[in-house]
């Protein structure tokens, strides 16, 4: 049996066709019949079922911060209050915009927003079957924060640096390089990452770590392609993570997903 860790966002999500390519569907569902197949996302758990109708295993979810294995919470460790107020503090002194992701609702800064929502609220979902996730920071009521999104514009580039560099000591930084117009990273708490999730099931005795085989496109997958004993990195990967995979498909658009595990000998 193998245990199989996918990305969602470009790895089973094409955001350019907002849709899910019907060859990735055939291949979880092929793969299920003999293998466990996990969600492993920065998303929140509110999203990382996708709106698909696949049943999953289990989900590391917000960068391992909240796990699920068969319906049962295992993992759950939002920001502390000290946590989330340093990191707070440090934005305001380096003009960094936050948004929070908590379980059930997002709250975006005013960049993060505009992203998700760019033609209204009810055109910002990544895929036709999400629910809505993400509100106005301005409707933060103190919920537990699993994961933050640091981000400002290019011309505020050194001060990012410099707030990153502050809040290392407390936290995870997962900073996007292929973005030009902004700086971007996800933040978590210490120590917590896909990889670290990934961990904690073969530490639960879950899942056997020589069996594991992960998917994905970003940089927050880095950690998980180097922890499984199979890495694999989509086509449309940044360089910074195809150095980390064991391996690399074609992009999400020519069948990628589909194809990687019709060389692994998984899919017919």
């Amino acid at each position: 049996m193998k245990y199989i860790f996918l990305d969602v966002d470009g790895t089973i999500i094409d955001h350019a066709r907002h849709e899910i390519p019907a060859n990735t569907i055939k291949a979880i569902n092929e793969m299920k019949k003999d293998n466990q197949i996990f969600i492993c996302s920065g998303r929140p758990m509110a999203t990382a079922g996708f709106g698909a109708d696949i049943k999953f295993d289990g989900f590391i979810a917000s960068l391992g911060t909240n796990i699920y294995y068969k319906g049962k919470e295992l993992i759950d460790r939002p920001f502390s209050f000290e946590e989330q107020k340093y990191i707070e503090e440090m934005a305001e002194q380096y003009q960094i915009e936050l948004s929070y992701e908590c379980k059930m609702k997002g709250y975006g800064g005013k960049i993060l927003y505009k992203r998700a929502y760019p033609h209204g609220e009810d055109a910002g979902t990544s895929y036709k079957g999400d629910p809505k996730y993400w509100y106005p920071i301005k409707d933060y009521q103190g919920e537990k924060v699993y994961k933050m999104m640091a981000e400002c514009l290019m011309d505020n580039r050194d001060n990012y640096l410099i707030f990153a560099e502050k809040i290392r000591a407390i936290s995870e930084m997962a900073i996007y390089t292929n973005i030009k117009d902004r700086m971007v990273a996800e933040v978590s708490p210490l120590g917590f990452s896909k990889g670290y999730g990934i961990q904690e099931l073969a530490d639960l005795g879950i899942i056997d770590m020589k069996e594991t085989i992960g998917i994905g496109d970003s940089v927050n997958d880095i950690t998980m392609l180097e922890i499984c004993d199979i890495g694999i990195a989509m086509g449309n990967a940044p360089d910074i993570v195809k150095h980390y995979a064991d391996m690399t498909t074609e992009p999400i658009n020519e069948d990628g997903f589909y194809k990687a595990f019709q060389r692994l000998g998984l899919v017919k």
